[in-house]
């Protein structure tokens, strides 16, 4: 996947943005049966800060794993 550096707020709650390095590891350009458009992303750099911010908010969100089988024969 593509190298990726990502700067970013939430809508509510932290105050700061945060920043991620990572790696794009797939991508919905449209909405499908499989969900909404997004991208699914590997995160290999960050600080330890933003890093407890994710996790607080994954928890809240309450994860969506979603690990594609690839093209459909």
């Amino acid at each position: 996947g593509d190298a990726v550096r990502l700067r970013f707020t939430f809508r509510s709650g932290e105050p700061a943005a945060f920043s991620i390095r990572g790696l794009v590891r797939w991508t919905r350009t449209s909405r499908s049966e499989r969900g909404e458009p997004g991208f699914g992303l590997e995160i290999l750099e960050t600080d330890a800060a933003t890093r407890t911010a994710l996790l607080a908010r994954i928890a809240e969100s309450g994860p969506r794993a979603f690990i594609p089988r690839g093209p459909r024969p």
